[in-house]
């Protein structure tokens, strides 16, 4: 950690802080996450997925290092903040900023499901913004790689807001179809200013989820709203990758014959199972 300079403190969790960094001799910005050495495990799952990760719209790992009390991760530096603040300062946003905003999201998340990474936290918190604009899916703690996902424990599993049906039920694992259903509820997050499925009580939040109809969305294209309710469908299969990447919600953007272009740049998805 002799190789860069701390300065104040831009975040924190239950067993980590973030501050914002400097690479000594160098005008290059960094996060500094430092970690309770009680988290070591889920760190090193982290470190170990975000380094095979590389991609506009995944946050980009740096170094880590071990202390005599804790563990140092080092990131990019993203001075805007997240899509929780952003939220909470202005309510919600246009449904033209949220294609903008949804395009990035799915090309960081499509790059992360074709490196076989199930990210498993899809929420807004979870997704950075640099000055100029640019998305990126953050915080991999809770991520699983696919062939390791029966076995994650049921504490990996996201925030419950943002949760599958599936995810309820005894023996439910993390897919790549549940954070199909977190990228619908981060959607309609974004359009209505809140998720869909929400309660103060865990288990009346577990009762709307599985039972109850997201709220509708009358001020939603109906390209939006098709594109959303497909997200959210309750039993599988549900939308595909194959579909998202087509549906016409994007094509209002990019033009009436093609795909959306910032998806197109991740290998054919027949490589990999889809759910």
């Amino acid at each position: 950690m002799n190789n860069y300079q701390l300065y104040e403190e831009i975040g924190h969790g239950k067993f980590s802080k973030v501050y914002k960094g400097r690479k000594k001799f160098t005008i290059q910005f960094v996060a500094v996450k430092s970690i309770e050495k009680c988290r070591r495990d889920r760190v090193m799952t982290e470190v170990g997925i975000l380094s095979n990760l590389q991609h506009e719209n995944v946050l980009e790992f740096v170094h880590w290092y071990e202390t005599r009390n804790h563990l140092w991760v080092i990131f990019e530096y993203c001075a805007g903040g997240d899509l929780l603040r952003l939220l909470k300062q202005d309510g919600r946003l246009p449904e033209e900023r949220v294609r903008v905003f949804g395009q990035q999201i799915c090309a960081g998340l499509l790059h992360v499901h074709s490196r076989g990474v199930i990210f498993a936290d899809l929420k807004p918190a979870n997704i950075l913004f640099t000055e100029e604009e640019v998305l990126k899916l953050s915080d991999f703690g809770c991520s699983v790689r696919l062939e390791e996902a029966k076995e994650a424990r049921p504490a990996r599993r996201g925030a419950p807001q943002y949760m599958a049906p599936e995810l309820f039920s005894e023996g439910g694992t993390v897919s790549f179809a549940s954070d199909l259903w977190s990228l619908g509820c981060l959607l309609q997050e974004l359009f209505s200013g809140s998720p869909p499925f929400s309660s103060p009580n865990s288990q009346q939040l577990q009762i709307l989820i599985l039972t109850e109809a997201a709220p509708s969305l009358p001020t939603a294209s109906t390209e939006f709203q098709d594109l959303v309710g497909q997200l959210l469908r309750k039993r599988l299969p549900r939308l595909t990758w194959p579909v998202l990447r087509c549906h016409r919600w994007w094509r209002q953007v990019v033009g009436a014959d093609a795909d959306v272009q910032v998806l197109q740049r991740e290998p054919p998805l027949k490589s990999f199972r889809t759910a």
